[in-house]
């Protein structure tokens, strides 16, 4: 099946301010809506999961900072893990709402008030769970508080709505619409500090922040014209993350938001694979399925797909667990993964 979309008639948009981790997107009044990630790290190992919905989950008390939230999944998704299992860097799901995770040390969450709380890459988790949209977002957030992390979030829905997410000085900051003259966002600075002109910023998506390398090519890019860019928005998104990739950049993911097709190359294997949203069961009842970004494999990943593995994914937390934080004790990390197998079906899907 050809899952390529049409060629964008809009503009490809996007943001190099740290050229560390950074989101493309491509807007085409045929193509609809591509959403476009690096993931720049010096941490190689990701797990690739089919979340169901249906299913009732808790998050883990890590480091006993706060009680945790709990809730039942709404949604089906598609999610890219560095993390452990139900711990998501980026993500679809079946609603079309795309988000994904980038570091921002400027981060100061929320102080502990009477909401529950989850970590950061959990709370990720949650929204892509229980949120169709931007403004879901919004109200989830006013539900359950972040209580851990140092990231901020670019999410796009199914109707082309795009939105910042940042926790500054314990506060939640949002830009969407007219606040959000470029929807795209990079690690280690913060969406104000791109467009302020104290910083080189501008704010105009005609302009890159001279906080960039000048990138002559990429800029040469956004400019072409569109019949002459890529045979498809897919195409030259994975072209831009490519013209900006770095040396340690280990995986590439482009979403199709209206096709709800998820794109992904990695360093381990270049060849562009794909897994449609729409060919998957996200029903409580059946197996949770995953596979490894590495795994090389080409075309469609349906019939690639593996049913859970408690030693492949225990390996996995333990491993990232002790690359990202190392004074986290290893009978913790299995105490979360067992955690998270524990979660049931509600009793209706």
């Amino acid at each position: 099946m050809d899952y390529l979309v049409d060629v964008c008639s809009g503009p490809i948009l996007f943001y190099v301010p740290g050229l560390t981790r950074l989101h493309v997107l491509c807007h085409g009044t045929r193509g609809g809506l591509v959403f476009g990630s690096n993931f720049d790290n010096d941490f190689r190992p990701g797990l690739l999961f089919v979340n169901k919905r249906g299913l009732e989950k808790s998050g883990f008390p890590l480091k006993k900072l706060d009680p945790p939230a709990t809730w039942t999944s709404r949604y089906g998704s598609v999610t890219i893990h560095t993390a452990p299992y139900q711990y998501a860097w980026a993500g679809m799901n079946e609603a079309g709402l795309v988000i994904s995770t980038m570091q921002l040390d400027d981060t100061k969450v929320p102080p502990p008030d009477e909401r529950p709380s989850l970590v950061s890459a959990a709370w990720v988790q949650y929204v892509l769970d229980t949120c169709a949209t931007v403004d879901d977002i919004i109200a989830a957030e006013r539900r359950v508080r972040l209580n851990y992390g140092v990231d901020h979030y670019l999410a796009c829905d199914a109707t082309g709505a795009c939105m910042t997410i940042e926790f500054l000085e314990g506060k939640p900051i949002y830009h969407r619409a007219e606040d959000l003259p470029l929807p795209a966002l990079a690690a280690g600075w913060s969406y104000a500090q791109c467009f302020d002109p104290r910083y080189g910023g501008a704010k105009s998506p005609a302009k890159l922040s001279v906080l960039a390398d000048p990138l002559p090519q990429v800029q040469k890019m956004l400019k072409a014209d569109p019949s002459a860019r890529a045979p498809s928005g897919v195409d030259y998104a994975f072209r831009i993350l490519k013209e900006v990739s770095a040396d340690n950049t280990t995986w590439s993911l482009v979403f199709d938001v209206q096709k709800r097709v998820v794109f992904l190359r990695s360093y381990k294997n270049k060849r562009v694979r794909h897994l449609g949203l729409k060919d998957l069961d996200f029903s409580c009842g059946t197996p949770v399925l995953m596979l490894d970004v590495h795994a090389g494999y080409s075309g469609d990943l349906l019939k690639h797909l593996q049913p859970y593995s408690h030693k492949t994914v225990l390996r996995h937390a333990i491993k990232s667990v002790a690359f990202h934080m190392p004074d986290l004790p290893e009978a913790t990390v299995r105490e979360m993964v067992e955690h998270m197998e524990r979660f049931t079906c509600a009793d209706h899907d």
